[in-house]
């Protein structure tokens, strides 16, 4: 018996130096991608109609905007507490690769009036929200 509880102590002591001592080999690891610092803000490129209501960007059809949009354009788009708005890339990409898709024909002015935004949650000691505008637009609501 004191040498089942003596080679099990002696395991566990093995176990936790390796643990503490190697930082990323199985099966030890700290798992560094889930153990950096968690992100400040979450942002997403959405429609902003005229009643303040958001919706997905994949909602409306005949886009027409007053600004040529581009990446570049969405990714450097400033708020107004000053800092970027910082959507996921992949996002952005998906919301630009829609509204060209569905761009309103020529000589057409169909659609309501609306705002696309990058809507940024911030999280800190409190949680604020904004609106980051892009560009106003016309759009149909599908």
């Amino acid at each position: 018996m004191k040498d089942v509880a003596f080679v099990s102590l002696l395991v566990f002591a093995c176990y936790t130096a390796g643990a503490l001592g190697v930082v990323n080999a199985f099966p030890l690891s700290t798992f560094s991608m889930y153990s950096k610092a968690a992100p400040s803000s979450g942002a997403r490129v959405v429609v902003k109609d005229q009643a303040g209501d958001y919706r997905e960007v994949v909602r409306y059809v005949d886009w027409d905007c007053e600004l040529g949009l581009s990446f570049d354009m969405v990714e450097k788009t400033m708020c107004p507490d000053g800092a970027i708005g910082q959507p996921a890339g992949y996002l952005s990409k998906d919301a630009l690769d829609h509204i060209r898709r569905h761009a309103a024909p020529g000589g057409t002015e169909a659609g309501e009036p609306v705002e696309l935004v990058i809507h940024t949650v911030r999280l800190g000691d409190e949680l604020v929200e904004l609106d980051c505008p892009i560009s106003r637009c016309r759009a149909r609501l599908k």
